[in-house]
């Protein structure tokens, strides 16, 4: 699970098993999280689900064509016999379709997860970082820009005519700005 809480002293990914989810896991929560995968069993059968490739997986031995076949066409069956009806995962949130919500959408603040970089840098895989302009070259602390950007930033929106800035408010870099890319 993915939270779409970006405070400071949040968790931010979270991982939950359990026999019976809904006898082990609140849903006071589960609105501010947004689900990437889950396996379930169903009738017996164990099945996980990946939601951003919309692929459904039955685990279990594996199988010839023949066998294959006749899986997904009861995986098929099942889908158009589905009728939608109240259950524990309406606790989590659902997506929204950013195409037709991008002129309703106004970032308030930002969070840059930088965990990968900082497991590069421990484990010394970055020898340096440096700002070059005009043909100087200046060094640049990594671990300091890093820990300056663990946390969340506001976002201040100048209204510019027809268009709007979104400013990312930071003490390193007075022009960094968020665009929206409307071709998503």
């Amino acid at each position: 699970m993915n939270n779409m809480d970006i405070s400071d002293n949040v968790i931010k990914r979270r991982n939950v098993e359990a026999n019976n989810l809904k006898d082990s896991f609140a849903p006071l929560s589960a609105s501010k999280y947004i689900l990437s995968n889950m396996r379930i069993n169903n009738a017996g059968k164990k099945l996980s689900l990946t939601f951003n490739t919309s692929r459904i997986n039955e685990l279990g031995r594996k199988v010839d064509m023949e066998n294959y076949l006749f899986w997904i066409s009861k995986v098929v069956d099942k889908i158009k016999d589905f009728s939608e009806e109240e259950c524990y995962l309406d606790h989590f949130s659902s997506p929204i379709s950013f195409s037709e919500n991008i002129t309703k959408l106004k970032p308030r603040s930002m969070l840059l997860i930088l965990n990968d970089l900082k497991i590069v840098i421990e484990n010394n895989l970055l020898r340096e970082v440096y700002y070059e302009y005009k043909g100087k070259r200046k060094l640049l602390n990594i671990n300091k820009i890093i820990d300056s950007f663990l946390n969340f930033h506001n976002i201040e929106i100048d209204n510019l005519g027809n268009k709007k800035r979104y400013r990312i408010v930071n003490a390193l870099d007075k022009t960094l700005q968020l665009k929206i890319n409307k071709t998503q």
